[in-house]
């Protein structure tokens, strides 16, 4: 009976993983379970945050037969970059997942606010990608979060 339980324990462990980032920052599997729990725990997981305008459309690729997505952003307001490797007015990579209505890939031409780690991903410079996925990127419209995050800038300080 023990081994029925803990066969079911790993297979539903292994049903909780998806193809994003593994804990040192590369394109592997990783669990879910990184996602935070609350607003406070995103700020606190994320060590860049900013405004950025997105230059361009994603662009997709293959990583271990798994696409991918890149959207060139420049950097509009730096919130917080706790290790220092962004200015302001630079242009990095956002990596996304394609997970539809659960997290939309990014348009050109929107403004967002973001919550990212940096990453690596073979073959290319200056990566990025959400902190605990469509809870880490929120679409501006008109200085205004649609998603409530206008006291960001508090929140951080």
């Amino acid at each position: 009976m023990k081994k029925i339980i803990i066969l079911l324990i790993i297979i539903l462990s292994l049903c909780g993983c998806s193809n994003k980032i593994d804990k040192d920052n590369s394109v592997v599997d990783v669990e879910l379970a990184e996602t935070p729990s609350s607003f406070e725990e995103l700020l606190e997981q994320s060590p860049v945050i900013l405004e950025a305008k997105v230059l361009e459309n994603p662009e997709s690729f293959n990583y271990k037969d798994q696409t991918y997505y890149l959207s060139k952003i420049k950097v509009i307001d730096l919130l917080r970059d706790s290790d220092a490797l962004i200015n302001e007015k630079d242009e990095i990579l956002l990596f996304q997942n394609d997970l539809g209505d659960i997290d939309p890939l990014v348009n050109k031409n929107e403004n967002i606010l973001c919550c990212l780690v940096k990453i690596e991903v073979p073959g290319y410079e200056n990566v990025y990608r959400t902190v605990g996925l469509y809870k880490g990127k929120f679409k501006v419209e008109n200085d205004k979060s649609s998603n409530s995050t206008s006291n960001v800038s508090k929140k951080i300080l």
